[in-house]
């Protein structure tokens, strides 16, 4: 009762907040239009899809949500196009069968042009906004390694022997860490890139040295209080952005199953330290408030 209370005083400021809602409309864009600095307007080549609609959309928590839509052309060109700036995050073009083809970024610069293959994604070109340029980059990089990543899993999986199952896993570390020293890389480059603000927030807390007893034993509740406490390093709960990521969400779960007690008191000291953190971006706000307004109103504590 006591959690069914706290949220409800911030439920309380949710409504009185609450203005009227935006709504998004498909529009047939089929013309190029000029570009201006408000709004924004993609200017997209995917082949070999013509004369067919294809669907830009973006992540909501664990959810994904139609932002616009667009008529390719007989020359597989499209635009979409918008009097406002859509939300900054990440965002993905969805084929007519309803495919995810890939995902591109929206920040501040939202007039930029895409070229793309769905025979080759891995050679995606994009000009004019130098955050989806770092993230096609990356993408590039990813097409290699993920595969080989996901191959070394299947290995490990199909291992004979202990020595097979430990030289895998050292094959797997060594990927790892090249996949990592490439984030850092970009992170240490570009600072302030809405690129490198994404891979701080996936970032778990390494412990590279692990806590011991007196007695020389893992002191393993000093290592979790270790990752509890850097969880959420460099991450900003006011950025509305993470809201429009796959990662945000399971990352949020992850914390409040491993990290905080069941306990009504512990859980209300982490929702009300998140929704203060977050209270000056309205999006991420509004999308917290709710989260945990169905998660603990209902009676998920029972199953716990």
């Amino acid at each position: 009762m006591r959690i069914f209370f706290s949220l409800l005083f911030f439920t309380a400021i949710y409504v009185a907040a609450i203005g009227q809602n935006n709504t998004t409309k498909t529009v047939k864009n089929t013309g190029v239009s000029k570009t201006t600095d408000s709004g924004y307007n993609v200017h997209i080549t995917i082949k070999p899809f013509k004369n067919c609609w294809i669907y830009l959309g973006t992540y909501y928590g664990k959810n994904k949500t139609l932002a616009d839509s667009a008529w390719f052309n007989e020359k597989s060109e499209a635009i979409f196009k918008g009097d406002k700036k859509l939300t900054g995050g990440i965002y993905f073009f969805v084929s007519p069968s309803h495919t995810l083809l890939f995902e591109i970024l929206m920040d501040e610069t939202q007039q930029f042009t895409v070229k793309a293959d769905s025979a080759h994604l891995e050679n995606i070109s994009i000009t004019g906004s130098k955050e989806n340029e770092l993230f096609a980059a990356y993408t590039r990089y990813l097409s290699t390694v993920g595969p080989q990543l996901n191959a070394l899993q299947t290995k490990l999986k199909n291992a004979k022997t202990k020595a097979d199952s430990a030289a895998i896993q050292q094959q797997q570390i060594k990927l790892n860490k090249e996949l990592n020293d490439y984030r850092q890389k970009l992170i240490d480059e570009h600072p302030e890139s809405m690129v490198a603000a994404f891979f701080q927030s996936v970032k778990i807390p390494e412990i590279k040295e692990w806590p011991k007893k007196p007695d020389g034993s893992i002191d393993s509740v000093a290592a979790w209080r270790y990752m509890k406490e850097h969880f959420w390093d460099n991450v900003n709960f006011y950025d509305n952005r993470l809201v429009h990521t796959p990662f945000f969400d399971p990352k949020l779960d992850d914390y409040f199953k491993y990290y905080v007690s069941a306990e009504p008191d512990s859980i209300i000291q982490e929702v009300n330290y998140m929704l203060l953190s977050a209270r000056s971006g309205k999006d991420i706000y509004h999308y917290l408030l709710g989260k945990f307004t169905d998660k603990y109103i209902n009676p998920e504590l029972q199953t716990r």
